[in-house]
């Protein structure tokens, strides 16, 4: 950690976009339709803020964090959305990128009533530049948090960012990185595995970890990420908890009962947890115990910036549940 007194607790670069969530009975095929098309009518529809970088931004708002966000959106009505989500919440925006003409990136989402759901995605505009990637604004965080798609939107996009990333070290400031949807440009792979070298903190899926490693089971994933260098790695495993790691343990953590509204944001919300611990200095095992319970309260809502809790009601949780945490203190 940085030990100089920090203007921001953590600094999260990566992808902010709207959310457009709708509930159908099924998801119908084309085939055999006339004209080659099929309508559904649906139900509970909902447009909110989202992006895997940015929902991670609003959990650790949302912890009373000093965040800031390094990103792009259009100057459009989604990114004044984004923006004003943003402003409210208290994140600093100096580094938000703006592109006149540029649309913002848009995820629509079609959940069937079987837990299938079907994603589309209108990607934002892929231009971040030195401008917005500023070491010293970078330095003066304790906490450089990398969401991975980033890093394979363009060549110049990864360069830049992985190079900031081996600054940030430089400086002693902690890097976490969840790799993020890498695979859907595996031909920029190179710059996620320069930052697997350099991260301090890995978070990957299940199915990251497995793409990143060649392994298939998280004790051989584990073990290869430390061998790396990570100090610590949590292998999310979804609604089965985690697997976390450091060169001194290695155990599962099993998520917490609750009924799941939708489980979308909960990887976003469990990384803003595991950089609350980071910050307050607690041992690894409290820390993915309170990073589980925040995933566990915000699946309970739609929209992946809804339903995110403070920290006296992630210990109020806990505290339901028969545990304790040292964010007590």
């Amino acid at each position: 950690m940085n030990g100089i007194r920090s203007s921001l607790d953590a600094v999260v670069i990566g992808d902010a976009n709207v959310d457009v969530i709708l509930q159908v009975p099924e998801h119908p095929s084309a085939s055999g339709i006339a004209g080659s098309s099929a309508a559904v009518r649906g139900h509970q529809l909902y447009v909110g803020s989202g992006g895997a970088a940015a929902n991670t931004a609003m959990a650790l708002a949302k912890l009373e964090r000093r965040v800031g966000f390094v990103g792009v959106v259009g100057n459009d009505l989604f990114g004044n959305l984004i923006r004003q989500k943003q402003s409210d919440a208290g994140i600093d925006l100096s580094h938000l990128g703006v592109v006149n003409g540029a649309t913002t990136g848009v995820v629509f989402r079609f959940e069937a009533s079987d837990g299938r759901a079907v994603i589309y995605s209108s990607p934002g505009p892929p231009a971040l530049d030195a401008l917005l990637l500023n070491s010293d604004y970078i330095s003066a965080a304790r906490v450089l948090y990398i969401s991975g798609n980033i890093l394979t939107q363009t060549r110049a996009i990864g360069a830049a960012v992985r190079d900031l990333a081996r600054t940030a070290r430089r400086n002693g400031l902690a890097v976490v990185l969840d790799p993020g949807r890498f695979w859907l440009d595996l031909s920029l792979a190179s710059y996620i595995e320069d930052l697997v070298v350099t991260a301090q903190v890995l978070l990957p899926n299940l199915y990251e970890a497995q793409l990143l490693t060649g392994e298939q089971e998280s004790e051989s994933i584990i073990q290869k990420f430390i061998n790396k260098g990570a100090q610590w790695v949590v292998v999310k495993r979804g609604d089965a908890g985690c697997v976390a790691a450091s060169s001194a343990e290695s155990f599962y953590f099993d998520a917490y009962p609750v009924t799941v509204v939708s489980p979308f944001g909960a990887g976003d919300a469990f990384n803003a947890g595991v950089i609350h611990g980071l910050l307050k200095e607690w041992p690894l095992r409290e820390t993915v115990k309170f990073a589980t319970a925040l995933a566990g309260l915000k699946v309970r809502q739609r929209g992946t910036q809804e339903g995110l809790p403070s920290e006296a009601e992630v210990l109020a949780f806990l505290s339901r549940q028969g545990e304790s945490s040292r964010g007590a203190t």
